[in-house]
């Protein structure tokens, strides 16, 4: 059995995020920086919070009180092995605290504690690094409808890149080119690499007025491959 208690110097809030955590019971409302680490580092040794999840009265629930007397704060805490966790004990159990002195942690106003946690596609919170850079990944992956709508504003009757395909050429063929998009654009998304040719622009000359002879009557555009265009269109999704 894994117990873990001592000063963290972390208020842990009651954001529903870290409720599988923290539960519903803590003196604080939102969490500050070091609440945050307490709760992601619970979540990654399959640890919870039980500090926070005694339904006691406010005035049970402070460890530390300012020299005034006006500022009380829990920053304290229990961490206990999930596996031995029991609700049905929790009514019964009693915890006790030593003295402890610590400033208070001042909050500039409007200021919101970043989370490090994001939940997996079963709503279950994720604390690994890996694991959760993998979510985002696939959170953010372009899926086939936004592809499609990529293709769709493909701007028609526009100078093509060096690879000569042009926005027409794409939009006129069926599913089966359209699926075959998709599958490179979530290659490329995966791999985090462009192709080489998509890479290259081609600078057209335009001329403006004047003397055609005089390079400085000209302004240049860039023909960029279609392709890339309706990558950078599926990739947003904003």
């Amino acid at each position: 059995m894994k117990v873990l208690l001592g000063d963290f110097n972390a208020k842990v809030g009651r954001e529903d995020i870290f409720r599988p955590t923290t539960g519903n019971e803590s003196l604080h409302e939102i969490s500050n920086d070091n609440g945050v680490r307490v709760v992601n580092f619970a979540t990654s040794k399959n640890l919870t919070v039980k500090s926070t999840m005694f339904p006691h009265l406010n005035i049970h629930k402070f460890t530390w009180t300012s020299p005034d007397g006006k500022i009380h704060n829990q920053i304290d805490h229990i961490l206990i092995d999930r596996r031995r966790y029991s609700m049905s004990k929790q009514k019964n159990a009693q915890c006790s605290y030593g003295e402890v002195q610590s400033q208070e942690i001042k909050r500039r106003r409007g200021y919101q504690p970043s989370s490090n946690l994001v939940k997996d596609e079963n709503g279950d919170l994720l604390a690994d690094s890996h694991n959760i850079l993998n979510r985002w990944r696939n959170c953010f992956s372009p899926n086939h409808l936004e592809v499609e709508s990529a293709i769709a504003k493909l701007e028609r009757n526009k100078s093509p890149g060096s690879d000569q395909i042009s926005a027409e050429l794409i939009q006129a063929n069926g599913e089966i080119l359209r699926s075959g998009i998709h599958k490179l654009v979530n290659y490329i998304w995966n791999k985090e690499e462009l192709t080489d040719q998509w890479k290259e622009s081609i600078i057209v000359p335009v001329h403006k007025k004047g003397d055609k002879t005089d390079c400085n009557n000209y302004r240049e555009i860039s023909l960029l491959s279609i392709q890339y265009k309706f990558f950078q269109y599926s990739s947003l999704k904003f």
